[in-house]
């Protein structure tokens, strides 16, 4: 009797740990993650995100109205960065995003 309640704590608790972690590793919660980690310029934590060579298109607004694309890779992102002196104020804003999932 003591075997199976114990055997039934076990599974109870592994089941509910591995909810909590699914939760936590939603594509949502990883761009928010991302961004967190971007606006603490922590690039350790930046470079678990994504291999160095992963290409990247970024698109900007300019104060003057207009829009830009710039092609790099992470890594050149992850390095620029930590080129942002520490003083300097900025953020970067998600304008939207659509997450969908395909049952993989």
């Amino acid at each position: 009797m003591k075997k199976s309640l114990f055997f039934l704590i076990l599974i109870v608790s592994i089941s509910m740990n591995s909810q909590t972690s699914e939760k936590q590793n939603t594509p949502e919660q990883l761009v928010k993650d991302m961004f967190e980690a971007f606006h603490k310029q922590d690039t350790l934590a930046l470079y678990k995100f994504s291999a160095q060579d992963t290409p990247l298109l970024s698109v900007s607004k300019r104060p003057n109205g207009e829009t830009s694309v710039k092609k790099e890779t992470y890594g050149g992102l992850v390095k620029s960065i930590a080129s942002i002196p520490a003083e300097a104020s900025f953020e970067e804003r998600i304008a939207g995003y659509n997450v969908e999932e395909n049952g993989f």
